[in-house]
C-alpha cells in the first residue's frame, strides 16, 4: 500500500464526511467507515485499529484516493 499526504486538510465534522473518506485526528489518519454513532465508524490507518467519532467531533478532512493492487505490483 502507498499512502501519499497531500496535507491539503479542511476542518470539517465528523458527521459530514462521507463514507469512505479520509481524515486526519490527533495526528492520526482515519478513514470513515459508516455512518452509525453507537459503534464504530471509523479505521484508524495508523495504528490499524476501529474507533467511534460522534457527528460533532472536529477532524481534518484530507483529500484521499485508494488504490488496491496485486501484492506483485510494483511502483514504477
Amino acid at each position: 500500500m502507498i499512502i501519499k499526504d497531500l496535507r491539503e486538510q479542511k476542518s470539517a465534522k465528523f458527521g459530514d464526511l462521507k463514507v469512505g473518506d479520509t481524515f486526519t485526528f490527533n495526528d492520526y489518519i482515519y478513514i470513515k467507515i459508516d455512518n452509525c454513532q453507537s459503534a464504530p465508524n471509523a479505521y484508524n490507518i495508523t495504528i490499524r485499529d476501529i474507533i467511534t467519532f460522534t457527528a460533532q467531533t472536529e477532524v481534518k478532512y484530507v483529500p484521499s484516493e485508494l488504490i488496491l493492487h496485486l501484492p506483485d505490483w510494483e511502483e514504477e
